[in-house]
């Protein structure tokens, strides 16, 4: 899903840093972010938006709100 944000063209990893490694800016985050929530069925807290840094950050929190939903 990050692929089409990837202007860099760079290989996207766990570590890949969204913002520097991929030079996607805030507001295209965040519009990630809300098509994640969309296609996950989720929601992200706003604190945890701003903790967000690597595609590994995002995976575990979408896992997160999943596994928490659920309960």
């Amino acid at each position: 899903m990050l692929a089409p944000h990837n202007k860099s063209g760079i290989s996207i990893q766990r570590r890949t840093d969204i913002m520097k490694d991929l030079d996607v800016d805030s507001l295209a985050v965040m519009n990630f972010i809300m098509n994640l929530e969309d296609h996950f069925d989720v929601s992200i807290p706003l604190n945890a938006m701003a903790e967000i840094r690597t595609v590994e950050d995002l995976a575990m929190i979408v896992l997160k709100m999943k596994t928490e939903s659920k309960t």
